[in-house]
């Protein structure tokens, strides 16, 4: 680079940024996201196209965090959702950089310039930055902060959760019975062993989970079940609604939930079919007393213009879309809408069963000899 003079100068390098400047806090944050166009949330070192991917993206813009391993200092997450699945409550905690310069029980707080060494009062709790707005400002629309909060740097929001809620919304087809649903899920309420309605990766051994509430209403031609646990399994909300469905559309009795529970004559899962993954979502999460939880919310005003920015679309695009399909019985002569092909229903318990736990671990293990004797082989 030249000067007027003609004079070569050199240019700087960029200062990397000092975190040792800034004190340090764990925070956790209310995460929203629609997951329709993500490869699911937890980060991948190898795909852009995750919820936490784009969220670190963000993070290190603002250097707001340092980093490790690819994830934030202190980093954890409530729940870990699927590909398409999105969440209106999920929770993440993470050591943050702060404005403040000393201790509470455990937590630092701001004092900016000359102060007591007394706790902070509410023009220094205000100081602090506020950080939705900050983080918001850089992330795409539909990953969104709702709120904040200060937390012990114990806590976790993983393990310091006690229940998650989630909501599956589905359209109410012609012939589903919603009462036979009820009455179907209501055999999932308390403490099962759900092997046969999750996904057997082999990564756990023990499948027992509590379901505290199992509730099916109907809000304006939509379906929606809310179902709050402990914790729950991989796909294993999917898999509870694919069954109920079935329930629902007389292809199951609603015995079957009770059937499917008793492992010791279920042994191994039959083979079905999960609900669709756009129709999950992550509702909320809830933390005991104990975890010191006290959101402060921002952002409000903007986050709701950026959903009613995606709502409008949506609703323009199924209204479009109705239109067509309905003009199509219209030119087809149709009085009624014809009702859905559905495929020939073999019942669950004739189906051949999926492959055990037992079945599973061993194959895990022979790929896990298979890799190494390959790896032996390359070394020789």
């Amino acid at each position: 680079m030249s000067d007027n003079n003609g004079k070569h100068k050199k240019t700087k390098a960029p200062r990397e940024f000092d975190f040792e400047r800034y004190h340090e806090r764990h925070v956790a944050f209310l995460l929203t996201y629609l997951g329709h166009e993500y490869s699911g949330i937890a980060y991948q070192p190898d795909n852009p196209n995750t919820v936490e991917h784009v969220l670190f993206e963000a993070l290190q813009k603002i250097k707001l965090c340092r980093f490790e391993g690819g994830c934030p200092v202190g980093f954890s997450r409530c729940g870990r959702t699927d590909r398409g699945v999105s969440a209106f409550g999920n929770v993440i905690a993470m050591h943050v950089r702060s404005n403040l310069t000393r201790e509470r029980d455990g937590v630092e707080f701001v004092r900016i310039g000359k102060g007591s060494a007394e706790a902070p009062d509410e023009a220094e709790e205000r100081a602090e930055m506020d950080y939705v707005h900050l983080i918001n400002r850089v992330l795409p629309p539909t990953v969104r902060l709702r709120a904040w909060s200060p937390v012990p740097r114990e806590f976790s929001a993983r393990f310091s959760c006690d229940a998650r809620t989630y909501r599956y919304y589905f359209p109410i087809t012609d012939g589903l019975d919603l009462a036979r649903m009820r009455q179907a899920s209501s055999d999932l309420l308390g403490d099962h062993d759900f092997r046969n309605f999750c996904k057997m990766d082999g990564s756990i051994s023990n499948f027992v989970r509590t379901i505290h509430n199992f509730e099916i209403s109907a809000v304006g031609g939509m379906g929606c079940a809310t179902i709050r646990g402990n914790a729950f399994l991989y796909h294993q909300v999917r898999c509870m609604m694919a069954v109920l469905f079935m329930v629902g559309h007389r292809d199951e009795d609603p015995s079957i939930i009770r059937r499917l529970l008793d492992i010791a004559a279920v042994h191994s899962k039959p083979p079905y079919e999960l609900a669709d993954d756009h129709n999950l979502c992550l509702w909320q999460c809830d933390f005991p007393p104990t975890a010191g939880l006290q959101w402060r919310y921002s952002d409000t005003t903007s986050l709701a213009a950026t959903l009613r920015g995606l709502v409008q679309p949506a609703m323009v695009k199924a209204t479009l879309l109705q239109s067509m399909y309905d003009d199509v019985l219209a030119q087809g002569g149709e009085t009624h809408p014809p009702t859905s092909r559905r495929k020939l229903h073999i019942p669950l318990l004739e189906r051949p069963p999926e492959m055990d736990l037992e079945g599973v671990m061993g194959r895990k293990a022979r790929r896990a000899d298979a890799k190494q004797k390959r790896t032996a082989l390359c070394t020789d």
